[in-house]
């Protein structure tokens, strides 16, 4: 659905409003039940090695220094975590 009026919700006429309010639920409907993806042979080999690279990453990591942004997303994830 095109904006040929404003772009500011509140310019827009209500019979476009309500277009657009229809396309989006309609467009949501297609997710409101999804199952979690099939991950192919593949992609476990990639993440399990992704898996290893951040691990010898954290153990080389000093426990008094900050994390980079990529490891702390791991270990947020409990994908790797920190062994004592």
């Amino acid at each position: 659905m095109g904006m040929m009026e404003g772009v500011v919700w509140n310019e827009i006429s209500e019979a476009r409003r309500a277009g657009f309010e229809e396309k989006m639920r309609k467009f949501a409907r297609r997710f409101h039940n999804l199952q979690p993806a099939n991950r192919s042979l593949k992609t476990k080999f990639y993440f399990q090695l992704g898996r290893m690279l951040q691990d010898a990453l954290l153990k080389k990591t000093p426990e008094d220094q900050k994390p980079s942004a990529d490891l702390q997303h791991w270990l947020d994830q409990k994908w790797v975590s920190r062994k004592k």
